[in-house]
């Protein structure tokens, strides 16, 4: 019986870890998709906005904010400072 309770114990740790590695892979994912469209749309405006062979001076701005690293904050917090930064580019 005491077996049983290790082995249930054991897998309930299994499942909580399995459940934060998703989780991280889904926070990750989201912030790589946020990149690749932020660079996919500098893409596709690149030809109308670009002056003298560079992006105006807010934008290149707002891409650097939005390609540094997420820091040491919680996972909801990280979306929520991206979406913001997101906001901010969509603007410049």
């Amino acid at each position: 019986m005491e077996i049983l309770a290790v082995i249930a114990v054991l897998q309930l740790l299994l499942l909580i870890s399995m459940g934060a590695l998703v989780r991280s892979y889904f926070i990750r994912g989201c912030h790589r998709g946020m990149q690749e469209a932020a660079a996919e749309t500098i893409r596709g405006v690149n030809s109308h906005f670009e002056v003298e062979g560079q992006l105006p001076a807010g934008v290149l701005k707002a891409l650097k904010v939005l390609s540094a690293a997420p820091g040491h904050v919680s996972h909801r917090k990280q979306l929520d400072r991206r979406h913001a930064q997101l906001w901010i580019f969509g603007d410049a």
